[in-house]
């Protein structure tokens, strides 16, 4: 993932694992040079010398470049001499394995013949096999079948028995209650029997009662009346007391009416004697004015007398005819008085023929409830008996339907019987078919091993020339294997040299930055196009971490720019050990080098998502004391939650694509500060939510066992350090 600034890469030299990136480019005119500020140089067509076109800011990256020239020669020499012995040792062995080979040849040739030969009978007994093993599965399906069917018939049957047992049981309890109804039927009948003639016997009481009733009604009736009489007449004498003393109530308020005029004049007069004495003491003209008030005093004193005297001789005329009423009131009391007595003495008889009356009528209510209750027992046990009879009804529909279900059992269980004996006829068929073909493929496997036996003494010639072959690619490859071996321990010795300067550099930037944003762990430039690169998420819940809690994420770079990076994503929701969840975003941070923690500003409305994941948002944040990230990728409008959108843990490898848009064209940019969003978390009591960091995962590839050719090794080589040279001796225009 190394970035060259401001130089186009146009190819590399390689040998096991290190490389030298080539800035050469072939055949390319002047005038297109001058119009590209990212081509260094050019060939002139016509010539054999380099043109050099220097950007702006490239004169130190040239001048690191050509500083590793004497280095570079010197590690290429070193790996020339060891190429040449290596190749040496290597073309000895290849001599005697091509004579070895040979011999293998040829015993190849006479056993492949009878393996053909083999192959072709071991085909067909494989194909009678086939058959017989088919035919054979097919009996053993059907026979199973049949066996089934059997079970399902039997499982009936005792079904149908079971329905039949329980109906025959139902059909006993109705005849027993059917008994019981009839029973209560009788006693009923006799208790109603019973009710009936005390009715009667009621009934001729009740008549005795009635017709003594009706004498005594008749003597009431004339008590009544005479009663009525004396009612009437103490009616009319109280009607003439009330009369009267309504007439005395109304002297005694003319009276009152009359004393109290009589005050109020007495007041009045007396306010018009002090008024006039007022009057006669007083001089001028205030005695004219108190004169005027006491002859208003005495006007009013007069009336008020006036009204007095008129009062008085209404309630003397008032008391006459209250005197008179009174005379009337107590004539006719004397005559209610006398009509009382005669009604007194014709209502003793009257009571005298009720008292007789309401004896007989004693006995007749006490016959007439002795018949009532005789009649409640009666409807009791009528009661009793249609209760008894409704109980036999519904036990007699009970069993009927539990009768018919037991039919409808039973003819689904010869139903199942008459299937399973088919399917056991149509198994035996099926098996006598599946023997036949397994004695044609016994006979088909007899042929082929007796060609196989032919065969192997073949194969035994085969296998030691064969023998003698490998023992000499053994040597072969051993020779191979130690250059190769040497090649790959300065393939080493370089990546770990490589390694460790990145990561003092890595140190160094570390150190020197005031940042709080995490660095970089990852550099992408157009080299990495097509590569697949892998990133591990663990989890954590309120903080803490939860085992279990965890995803997978691979990008695949597919486009670069300059101005926009293209990835496509596939996101696995890998929780486990009883964790479940869903992966509901992914996001990270973008560095403008891997170096650095300098931000990479990404384009607003072109950065984009689509897929598994709809939106991308910018500058956003995790929860869970995630902290900040640059974008993230999820189907909710903020980093915090992603609605019901991502991956769940049953779901698998789910899939979805994203633009990084730029600000401004770059060469290569970095990522880092991974992380994932998790929603519907179960399996932790710490919560449902949370999120997870991620970590780049990079396989370890074996080195290569390829010896180079150290003619082409060397002539790249030689190539690259002559034109770093011309470039270091050529002046920076």
């Amino acid at each position: 993932m190394s970035q060259i600034n401001s130089q186009k890469i146009v190819g590399y030299i390689t040998c096991g694992l290190s490389s030298l990136a080539l800035v050469i480019g072939s055949q390319v005119p002047r005038a297109e040079a001058s119009n590209d500020s990212n081509v260094i140089y050019s060939t002139n067509p016509s010539g054999s010398l380099f043109t050099v076109t220097t950007p702006a800011g490239a004169k130190a990256t040239i001048n690191t470049a050509a500083n590793t020239v004497d280095t570079t020669l010197k590690q290429l020499a070193d790996k020339l001499a060891a190429d040449k012995l290596a190749q040496n040792a290597v073309n000895s062995a290849t001599a005697e394995t091509a004579t070895a080979d040979k011999l293998a040849k040829a015993a190849k040739e006479a056993s492949d013949r009878a393996a053909i030969e083999l192959s072709k009978i071991e085909e067909a007994a494989k194909a009678a096999k086939a058959d017989a093993d088919k035919a054979l599965t097919d009996a053993s399906n059907k026979k199973a079948d049949a066996d089934k069917a059997q079970i399902d018939a039997n499982n009936k049957k005792v079904d149908a028995d079971n329905a039949q047992k329980i109906a025959d049981n139902k059909k006993a309890d109705t005849g027993k209650a059917q008994t019981d109804a009839n029973n209560k039927k009788a006693d009923a009948d006799k208790a109603q029997t019973d009710a009936n003639n005390k009715k009667a016997d009621a009934n001729k009481a009740q008549t005795d009662a009635n017709n003594k009733k009706a004498d005594a009604d008749k003597a009431q009736t004339d008590a009544s009346n005479k009663k009525a009489d004396a009612d009437k007449a103490q009616t009319d004498a109280n009607n003439k007391k009330a009369d009267c003393d309504k007439a005395q109530k109304i002297v005694d308020s003319k009276k009152a009416d009359f004393d109290n005029a009589q005050k109020i004049a007495d007041s009045k007069k007396a306010d018009f004697e002090k008024a006039q004495k007022d009057a006669d003491k007083a001089y001028g003209l205030d005695k004219i004015v108190k004169q005027q008030i006491a002859n208003i005093k005495k006007a009013d004193a007069d009336n008020a007398q006036t009204d007095a005297n008129n009062k008085k001789a209404d309630c003397d005329k008032a008391q006459v005819d209250a005197n008179n009423k009174k005379a009337d009131a107590d004539k006719a009391q004397t005559d209610a008085n006398n009509k009382k007595s005669y009604a007194d003495k014709a209502q003793i008889d009257a009571n005298n023929k009720k008292a007789d009356c309401d004896k007989v009528q004693i006995d007749a209510n006490n016959k007439k409830s002795d018949a009532d209750k005789a009649q409640t027992d009666a409807n009791n046990k009528k009661a009793d008996c249609d209760k008894a009879q409704v109980d036999a009804n519904n036990k007699k529909a009970d069993a009927d339907k539990a009768q018919v279900d037991a039919n409808n059992k039973k003819a689904d269980c010869d139903k199942a019987q008459i299937d399973a004996n088919n399917k056991k006829a149509d198994a035996d068929k099926a098996q006598i078919e599946a023997n036949n073909k397994k004695a044609d493929c016994d006979k088909a496997q007899t042929d082929a091993n007796n060609k196989k036996a032919e065969a192997d003494n073949k194969k035994i010639e085969c296998d030691k020339a064969t023998k003698d072959l490998a023992e000499k690619q053994t040597n072969q490859k051993a020779a191979e294997d130690k250059a190769a071996q040497t090649c790959a321990e300065k393939d080493k010795a370089e990546a770990a040299a490589k390694d460790a300067k990145e990561a003092a550099d890595k140190e160094t930037a570390t150190k020197g930055s005031t940042s709080t944003r995490p660095l970089p762990i990852i550099n992408f430039n157009l080299s990495d196009i097509g590569k697949k690169f892998q990133f591990n998420f663990d989890g954590s819940v309120a903080t803490q971490n939860v085992s279990g809690l965890t995803s997978t994420a691979w990008l695949t770079l597919k486009s670069f720019t300059g101005v926009a990076a293209n990835f496509d994503v596939a996101l696995d929701n890998t929780s486990s050990n009883g964790i479940n969840s869903r992966t509901s975003g992914l996001g990270f941070n973008v560095y403008s080098d891997l170096l650095s923690t300098n931000k990479l500003d990404l384009a607003s409305g072109k950065t984009s998502s689509s897929g598994l994941f709809s939106n991308a948002v910018l500058n956003g944040n995790f929860p869970n004391q995630f902290g900040d990230i640059d974008v993230c990728f999820t189907d909710g409008n903020t980093c915090q939650g992603g609605q019901n959108g991502g991956v769940r843990t049953e779901d698998g490898l789910q899939k979805f694509s994203f633009s990084l848009a730029f600000n401004k064209p770059v060469d290569s940019f970095a990522l880092g500060n991974f992380g994932v969003r998790y929603q519907s978390i179960e399996g932790t009591n710490l919560g449902t939510s949370g999120t997870g960091q991620g970590k780049y995962y990079k396989s370890k590839e074996p080195s290569p066992r390829r010896v180079p050719e150290p003619g082409t090794s060397g002539a790249l080589g030689l190539f690259a350090v002559g034109a770093l040279r011309l470039l270091k001796k050529k002046p920076l225009v």
